[in-house]
């Protein structure tokens, strides 16, 4: 008789599954994740890193636990199956390879992340088969919270636990004074930072939700209805954790002082509203599914190898490798067009407009650490002076990426930004908003304003800026970019709006600039 893999619960279940089936899938699916891991290592690391520093994604080393043991509770319906290798699963994995690329070209982690996880799901689906995949849905599309997102949700999450820590506050009867994301009380003063805006508990909330949800009942509108209620449940709980710790505080005098301990006693206060949440929520819970019966036995017919499973995994892993090794191929083309030696030759305009050239001394230089030239060239109308910087980048790679973080309208040594003063602006006839802001130095305080020039347009949003690199570089067009910048000394308050309006009227006469940075030729010593 031929040997399971594994004997279903009822003594009387069906004994389809054998070893046979199943053993060339299993192998091929950890040997082919292994790879895909080692492979995007990097990518990996990066993920796991956040996973341990970010308290808000420590749950994620549950995800891979929590999947398996869901896999394992569907063991009498997973005897009824066997593996099928389906060869158009393979698309999946051309497909997050794609995105994996894109999003490395642009710098984009959470995009490199969701194309890892996705590459897992379609080597799944190559190695199992549709009809198993489908069986095991749940389990697998709970591995989608490897993926450590959620920092978007912080500005407004932030909003949320500040307004609904004023309004708890307000009804405990203690004075405050509330400005931004400050509350002040007699007894000190609190800062509602983004750590504080409540990111983990919601995520580790969803996670649990879901994990219950599934677990507890079969109606689709209780599950959802347990996400819906965790994820209110976890804002509000969050709102009362702030409002809580500032009363104590203020009641004692600071003589019991949680403050600096506030994130651990919140897990604290979270465990417990999660354990009132399973309580009440056990009380609707449903009858047990019988994923035996749920499962119309895979047919005996006659079939290929089941070693095609392995000849799947090495396939979906050879596609997989083509991505990061097309990505070390460009970036090898890249720094060989950039070439040892090159310099980039931009020749200053004697004037735009009526803003004639004068020399430049040095006052104000924004950080652009790895652009192939640097540049602050000055112009002056009457009384008035602007500096006129660009970070010039002739070809694009990870070193060298116009929208990195690291460019910035200040170095942190000499000047620091003081407060953001976005804008509006006309540059060779595009309007377009601006990032600007006041930044300082010991003596000095200045207005400065930035812009991207990518794929031979303005732009100041970073997420379209790269949008329009990505179209660069896999669609054609202008490959070379620049960091934009002017700014202009001010006097305080007073001089900002006039700063701005200054500002303004040099870029609109700037006309040429989009000329100007198209003309940058290179030559090599």
């Amino acid at each position: 008789m031929a040997t399971t893999f594994f004997e279903p619960r009822s003594p009387n279940g069906p004994n389809i599954v054998i070893w046979g089936d199943w053993f060339p899938a299993i192998v091929g699916i950890v040997l082919g994740a292994a790879a895909i891991f080692s492979v995007f290592s990097h990518t990996t690391i990066e993920a796991v890193t956040l996973w341990y520093e970010r308290s808000s994604y420590n749950y994620a080393f549950l995800v891979i636990p929590i999947s398996l043991y869901l896999i394992y509770e569907r063991r009498d319906g997973l005897v009824k199956l066997r593996p099928e290798p389906a060869w158009w699963g393979l698309l999946g994995m051309v497909a997050m390879g794609a995105l994996w690329l894109v999003a490395d070209a642009i710098d984009v982690s959470v995009g490199r992340h969701f194309a890892v996880v996705g590459m897992l799901q379609s080597l799944l689906l190559c190695v199992l088969g549709w009809r198993v995949y489908w069986f095991l849905l749940f389990p697998l599309m709970f591995l989608w919270l490897l993926v450590p997102t959620g920092d978007f949700l912080l500005p407004s999450l932030q909003k949320i636990a500040m307004a609904l820590s004023v309004f708890g506050l307000e009804l405990t009867g203690i004075p405050i004074f509330s400005e931004g994301f400050t509350v002040e009380t007699p007894t000190g003063t609190y800062v509602v930072a983004p750590g504080c805006a409540g990111l983990n508990f919601l995520l580790a909330g969803l996670a649990f939700s879901l994990l219950y949800g599934n677990l507890q009942y079969q109606s689709r509108a209780k599950q959802i209805a347990s996400v819906l209620v965790m994820l209110v449940v976890a804002i509000i709980s969050n709102g009362i954790r702030i409002v809580g710790i500032i009363a104590i505080a203020h009641v004692t005098e600071r003589e019991l002082n949680i403050v600096d301990d506030h994130l651990l006693y919140g897990w604290g206060f979270f465990a417990i509203i999660l354990l009132a949440l399973i309580w009440i929520g056990a009380r609707f819970q449903d009858p047990l599914r019988d994923y035996a019966a749920a499962v119309t036995p895979s047919p005996r017919r006659r079939s290929k190898s089941p070693y095609w499973a392995g000849v799947v995994a090495i396939a979906a892993v050879g596609i997989a490798a083509s991505a990061p090794s097309y990505a070390a191929w460009r970036s090898a083309s890249n720094a060989a067009g950039w070439g040892e030696g090159a310099q980039i030759m931009l020749t200053p305009p004697e004037s735009f407009g009526d803003w004639r050239r004068v020399e430049n001394n040095g006052a104000w230089r924004p950080a652009t650490p790895a652009a192939h030239l640097q540049t602050v060239w000055s112009y002056r109308r009457g009384a008035q002076t602007i500096d006129l910087a660009i970070g010039y980048f002739w070809t694009p790679s990870p070193e060298a990426d116009v929208v990195a973080e690291v460019n910035s309208l200040v170095d942190d040594k000499v000047w620091r930004r003081v407060v953001a003063r976005h804008g509006m602006a006309e540059i060779g006839g595009q309007a377009l908003s601006v990032v600007g802001s006041r930044i300082r130095s010991r003596s000095r305080e200045r207005l400065a304003w930035q812009v991207y020039w990518v794929d031979g347009g303005f732009t100041s949003s970073r997420i379209v800026a790269k949008l329009h690199q990505a179209k660069a570089m896999f669609l054609g067009g202008e490959m070379r970019a620049a960091y934009v910048s002017a700014s202009i000394p001010i006097g305080g308050d007073p001089d900002v709006e006039a700063g701005a309006a200054v500002l303004r009227d040099f870029f609109s006469a700037a006309a040429t600039l989009p000329d100007l940075l198209s003309s940058a030729q290179k030559t090599t010593r």
